[in-house]
């Protein structure tokens, strides 16, 4: 089952995370499968693929 997650990139106090899809049992660091957009919270600045998030329901 793919889920889609947070994965924490960035440095030490200055997080960003991207999110990503990958497999349920998985742990977030390891492999994902594809990179839907990033996220970096001390600028609220947000790029997502909106297309991309919404393919693997429609599936």
């Amino acid at each position: 089952m793919l889920v889609i997650r947070f994965q924490r990139v960035g440095r030490t106090n200055d997080p960003a995370f991207r999110l990503v899809v990958t497999e349920r049992r998985s742990k977030p660091k390891s492999g994902s499968l594809e990179i839907l957009g990033s996220y970096h919270p001390k600028t609220k600045h947000t790029i997502l693929k909106s297309e991309r998030i919404q393919y693997p329901f429609e599936a």
